[in-house]
């Protein structure tokens, strides 16, 4: 007879061999989590290191402009020094100094590097900054071959200087439909410098007179060949259709805000003070001039029958109440042209401003919350606001070319609308227009 065999110890043998399978998954995962929570904070200090970079460069380029921003600059240049010297030291103040500090360019993946884009739309600044480092393990080497497990993390900050609001584009209609911004019949209009844009459709009704900017932008397709309704061979300028629709966030201003005083005005008052007005009506000669600073309306402006409003400086803010220029009336406004931080100084670049709850504006509405019919001697400079109101503006006082109105003047409304006779040229200059400030983009 055979002797049984016995089993006794095998499962001594399994518990070996599962302790070994359980104690090489604990080691990896050990390794995998110091090699995690190493990539985390390499990731943080990369972080932090880029926004101090770029923090420390908008300090410089915040009064920049997009228009004189340029990689030859010499403010850019100290910008892009105060950068790369920022971003260094955050990175060493957590603990990447000595041997590992970044260097000032990313060839071996463990550096900083600020680069200039003066030919974007808008132009920026970019901080990159990455962090290596190597991890020590404790298990995986042996499947790896490697004591050491390399991390290379990235961050890449983008810094913006000031932007025109919807840069390039002297008209901007932001409502959808395709009657957006209307050249309504026999009207001539020459836009120097800039384009025409529309977040529905451009419509051209009649044939007759000419329309001419740099580019006509338009986001609904469907209103016509490249979105424009009616006449379409009138408008001469490039057309880019399917376009991003624009969107702008100028702060809202309250009249009636502590610091803003009212100052009330008759008949005999000719020069005018910042603060709160009840609205006024020129003619008959009346001659008025707005000193510099926030004007803000809770009526009328009315300016007709050879009435004179002359201001230099100045945003005429209408929390109520509409400004109305018709006429033989003589204007000559422009808007602030730095933004100091005090409201009684107006807002850079906002010539005038209708707020978005201004009972007179609405969409079915058809009387403008702006009308400007100019002549020769109308002479506004500055950006005008209406975001939820329609802008009508166009020339009646005379055939003569010559004679015709002239704005440097950027218009944005719900809706924008433009007609009459003689020829209206609208110039367009990114420095006398509202701004978008200095901002940062977390682009990676």
């Amino acid at each position: 007879m055979h002797a049984k065999r016995s089993e006794k110890g095998q499962i001594l043998v399994l518990f070996v061999l599962g302790l070994v399978g359980l104690l090489s998954l604990t080691a990896l995962a050990i390794d995998g989590s110091m090699v995690y929570s190493d990539r985390r904070f390499d990731q943080s200090v990369a972080d932090s290191a880029a926004l101090a970079g770029a923090t420390a460069a908008s300090e410089v380029v915040k009064g920049l402009s997009n228009q004189l921003f340029t990689c030859g600059n010499s403010d850019v240049i100290t910008a892009m020094n105060n950068a790369l010297y920022a971003a260094q030291t955050r990175a060493a103040s957590n603990g990447f100094s000595g041997s590992l500090a970044l260097a000032s360019n990313l060839t071996s993946q463990h550096g900083v590097q600020v680069s200039c884009n003066d030919s974007a739309n808008p132009k920026f600044l970019n901080i990159e900054v990455q962090v290596s480092s190597e991890t020590a393990t404790s298990f995986a080497h042996l499947f790896i071959g490697q004591d050491k497990i390399r991390n290379t993390v990235s961050s890449i900050v983008r810094v913006y200087p000031q932007t025109a609001a919807a840069s390039g584009y002297a008209i901007v209609g932001l409502g959808n439909d395709c009657d957006t911004v209307l050249y309504n019949g026999d009207v001539d209009n020459s836009v120097h410098n800039g384009g025409v844009f529309s977040n529905g459709g451009i419509t051209k009704k009649g044939a007759s007179g000419s329309v001419t900017a740099d580019k006509f932008g338009t986001v609904d397709s469907s209103c016509g060949p490249n979105g424009i309704a009616g006449h379409h061979e009138v408008l001469d300028g490039a057309k880019f259709t399917n376009q991003e629709p624009m969107s702008f966030d100028f702060p809202e201003i309250d009249c009636f805000a502590e610091g803003i005083p009212y100052v009330e005005m008759d008949k005999f008052t000719t020069s005018l003070a910042p603060g709160r007005h009840d609205g006024f009506k020129l003619s008959n000669k009346q001659e008025l001039t707005l000193e510099p600073g926030l004007h803000c309306f809770t009526g009328n402006v009315d300016v007709t029958a050879k009435g004179k409003l002359l201001g230099a400086g100045v945003t005429l803010y209408f929390q109520e109440g509409n400004f109305d220029a018709n006429g033989q009336g003589y204007i000559d406004i422009s808007a602030p042209t730095i933004d100091t931080g005090n409201i009684l100084d107006g807002m850079q670049g906002i010539l005038i401003y209708i707020d978005p709850d201004n009972s007179a504006n609405g969409k079915n509405k058809t009387k403008a919350v702006v009308d400007m019919q100019g002549t020769s001697d109308a002479i506004y400079s500055g950006t005008i606001y209406a975001p939820k109101g329609l802008i009508d503006f166009g020339g009646n006082s005379s055939s003569k070319s010559d004679l015709a109105p002239s704005y440097k003047t950027q218009f944005i409304g719900l809706s924008v609308r433009m007609h009459g006779n003689p020829a209206v040229t609208i110039t367009y200059d990114e420095s006398a227009f509202a701004r978008q400030p200095a901002s940062l983009d977390q682009y990676r």
